[in-house]
């Protein structure tokens, strides 16, 4: 899918996506565009969200549309507003960023957005050991125990097939989940700036 939205053409911009996810598929068509073809699943940016899910929130979603039980992917031409965004951000922090980062500087260009540079970003995981995380785990779900003392549920986050849609056509249940997802960000990276802050300013002894 991914190499023939590369090859369309301004003409003939709606590309046919596959809809069977559990298994890969050999496309003659593909083939051809690209030789030796490596079949193999690549993951792409369906839907970004931007914020910290308490004050403000942006959601920008590839333009996918359904059509007749199929997913139709439409491939558009440069968005000069949306590379601009991209482009002037700050530091992107999260958890897990880097492949994020890299997924979306690989994978514009070929979906037809355009060319995006977002070299600067912050893991959380080097936060928490500037601000002093002795534990040994630093996974989501430990961070999320021992920080706010609650799970943090990503198996939801990667078994449905809808996040293609649009923020306002997900259903309630997701909405909530990208939202708390933002505020998790937040909130944890807010707890480590004032532990950071703590030490820089009045340092223990150890």
């Amino acid at each position: 899918d991914l190499v023939r939205i590369g090859a369309a053409s301004a003409k003939d911009p709606t590309v046919v996506l596959h809809t069977t996810l559990d298994q890969l598929h050999q496309d003659k068509e593909a083939d051809k565009l690209v030789a030796p073809a490596k079949n193999e699943w690549v993951a792409i940016p369906a839907s970004i969200l931007i914020g910290n899910g308490y004050s403000w929130a942006l959601s920008v979603t590839l333009p996918i549309i359904e059509e007749r039980g199929w997913l139709v992917y439409v491939k558009p031409e440069p968005m000069k507003e949306i590379l601009t965004l991209f482009n002037a951000f700050p530091p992107v922090i999260g958890a897990e960023v880097k492949d994020d980062v890299a997924m979306i500087e690989s994978t514009f260009p070929q979906l037809g957005i355009g060319t995006v540079f977002l070299n600067r970003f912050v893991e959380l995981e080097s936060l928490m050991a500037m601000a002093g995380w002795l534990h040994h785990s630093r996974s989501r779900i430990a961070v999320s125990y021992i920080m706010l003392g609650s799970p943090l549920n990503r198996l939801s986050s990667a078994t449905d097939q809808r996040w293609w849609r649009t923020f306002d056509s997900l259903p309630t249940s997701l909405k909530v989940l990208l939202l708390f997802d933002l505020k998790w960000v937040f909130f944890i990276l807010r707890l480590l700036i004032i532990c950071l802050r703590e030490e820089i300013v009045f340092p223990t002894p150890t």
